[in-house]
């Protein structure tokens, strides 16, 4: 199996090489090595909503002093400059292959945190959203997470209703917005399972909270998340 799937990134390769998203450079990847070097990649940040940090702690004041829904968050940096351009390029511009190599960035990630995980899941997308781009992007990046950590993939959460993007929202609405949408998938069985929630951007957390609350109800273990950026607010 492993034989074949080579066999098929190589003709994939030769058919269409790639490119790499900010410098052209053929045949090194969607990103280049080059290009990847000069990512900020976010460092000393609060382990459980990814806030930097300026003291040597590893939460931050508010996490501190808030009731902890999420057990514990992973990201690669920050939404801005070339990590916007690069989150823009995958759900906007028709690029999911970039799942790839951001799941593979994120292995190191996640591999450095002391997080036992059972499954993987993801965000749901309303669905006229995502038939209209052509995929959910938490999804490909969850399943390309699951390649590279060899962890199990599942369908754990369904919308149950349709809701708002939260980008044009104020922090109050976004909470609103996201109040008891999300139900554990039936077929499901995540008792007593570690989770990790998959998304991509983490903005003011009320997606990954409402998410992380709906699996605890379904009687799922500790729900940690990984995220490419967060927004800085």
């Amino acid at each position: 199996m492993n034989i074949l799937y080579n066999l098929k990134e190589i003709l994939l390769e030769i058919l269409f090489p790639s490119r790499c998203i900010f410098c052209g450079t053929y045949l090194e990847g969607y990103i280049c090595p080059k290009c990847i070097k000069k990512l900020d990649f976010a460092k000393n940040y609060c382990i459980f909503c990814g806030t930097p940090l300026t003291s040597s702690e590893n939460i931050c004041y508010n996490c501190k002093k808030e009731e902890r829904i999420v057990d514990g968050l992973e990201l690669l940096g920050y939404y801005k400059e070339s990590w916007e351009t690069l989150v823009f390029k995958f759900k906007f511009e028709n690029k999911p292959y970039l799942a790839k190599i951001l799941a593979h960035l994120g292995k190191e990630k996640i591999r450095g945190r002391d997080w036992k995980i059972d499954f993987i899941t993801y965000v749901p997308m309303v669905r006229e959203r995502e038939l209209k781009r052509g995929y959910n992007q938490a999804e490909i990046l969850a399943k390309f997470l699951g390649k590279e950590l060899n962890i199990e993939i599942i369908n754990a959460l369904v919308l149950k209703r349709p809701i708002l993007e939260q980008k044009a929202l104020k922090y109050e609405e976004r909470i609103e917005n996201v109040k008891n949408a999300y139900v554990v998938n039936p077929k499901v069985d995540i008792t007593g399972k570690n989770i990790l929630l998959v998304d991509d951007v983490y903005t003011t957390g009320a997606t990954l909270k409402e998410c992380a609350k709906e699996l605890k109800r379904g009687r799922a273990g500790k729900v940690f998340s990984f995220v490419i950026c967060k927004t800085l607010i």
